[in-house]
C-alpha cells in the first residue's frame, strides 16, 4: 500500500500536542544567590537579542512573544517598564560602534560586548528603580522526527508531534523522515544592575515546519500557523523562566 493512511486518520494520529520532555530540559543557570540578588521586581524587556539576531521569519513574531512574556511576568507580580530607554541606548551604541552583527559570517562583531555594556550601564543609571533587563531571544535548533509510528521530536524541554496541513491521500511510505526541521525556542537571559548574568535558560516552543500534503505527495514547508498557538508559546516561556518563576508541574 503506497500511503500510510488517509488524511482523516492523520489528523488524529499527528495532531499537535503540548508535552514536556524531561530528557531534553535545558540546564538553566541561576546565579541570583552568588550575585546577592534576592529580589527582582521591576524589569525591562530588551528590544534586541542578546545573541545573534533571530532569523527574519521569527522577528515578525518577536513582539507578540514579548507581549506574552510581559503578561507572564505581570501575572507573577513583576512590574514591566517600557523598553523605550533601552531602544534609545542601543541606537546610540550602534551609532557609536557601527555594525554589531556580521551577516556574512553570521557572528556578532567584536564591538557587540562593548555596545551591550554601554547600553545596560546607561539604562540602569537613568532608571534607579530598575532591577533587571531581560533578553528574550527566539532561536532555532536543527531537529529530525523520530522513526516511529507516532512521529514526534523533542528539544529544550518539550515534545511536539507532527503537524500536518493540506488535503491529500496521505504521507507516502517512501517519505524522507531524515529531512531536517527547525525547533523554535525562547532563550531568557536576565542581567542585574551590576550587569551580571543572574539567570539564563531556554524553553522549546514549536517546530517551524509542517508536512504539507498534495494529491499524491507530501513535503516539509514553513507552517501556516507559525507561533499562533499561545499554549505552546506559554509552555516555552514557563520552561525558560523556571525556577526564576516556578513552573507548575515542572518535571
Amino acid at each position: 500500500m503506497r500511503f500510510l493512511t488517509v488524511i482523516i486518520l492523520l489528523a488524529g494520529l499527528f495532531g499537535c500536542s503540548s508535552n514536556i520532555s524531561k530528557n531534553t530540559l535545558y540546564p538553566y543557570i541561576d546565579n541570583r544567590v552568588n550575585a546577592n540578588q534576592s529580589t527582582i521586581s521591576r524589569v525591562m524587556i530588551a528590544s534586541v537579542n542578546l545573541g545573534i539576531p533571530s532569523r527574519h521569519y521569527l522577528t515578525n513574531h518577536a513582539a507578540a512573544v514579548d507581549r506574552q512574556v510581559e503578561a507572564y511576568l505581570k501575572k507573577h507580580g513583576i512590574t514591566v517598564l517600557s523598553n523605550k530607554p533601552f531602544e534609545q541606548q542601543w541606537k546610540n551604541a550602534e551609532e557609536r560602534y557601527g555594525a554589531l552583527f556580521n551577516s556574512m559570517t553570521g557572528e556578532l562583531t567584536a564591538s557587540h560586548p562593548h555596545a551591550l555594556q554601554d547600553s545596560l550601564s546607561a539604562v540602569f543609571s537613568n532608571n534607579p528603580n530598575l532591577d533587571a533587563v531581560i533578553f528574550t531571544d527566539l532561536i532555532e535548533t536543527r531537529l529530525q522526527y523520530q522513526q516511529a509510528s507516532q512521529r514526534y521530536t523533542e528539544w529544550h524541554g518539550v515534545q511536539r508531534r507532527l503537524k500536518v496541513e493540506g488535503v491529500g491521500e496521505g504521507i507516502p511510505t517512501v517519505f524522507d523522515w531524515s529531512y531536517p526541521v527547525e525547533g523554535i525556542s525562547i532563550a531568557i537571559s536576565i542581567y542585574n544592575r551590576q550587569q551580571q548574568l543572574v539567570f539564563h535558560s531556554v524553553g522549546g516552543i514549536q517546530v517551524a515546519q509542517a508536512i504539507v500534503l498534495g494529491n499524491t505527495s507530501a513535503e516539509f514547508r514553513r507552517r501556516r500557523d507559525l507561533l499562533a498557538n499561545e499554549k505552546e508559546v506559554l509552555e516555552g516561556i514557563q520552561l525558560a523562566f523556571h525556577p526564576f518563576i516556578t513552573m507548575k508541574k515542572y518535571p
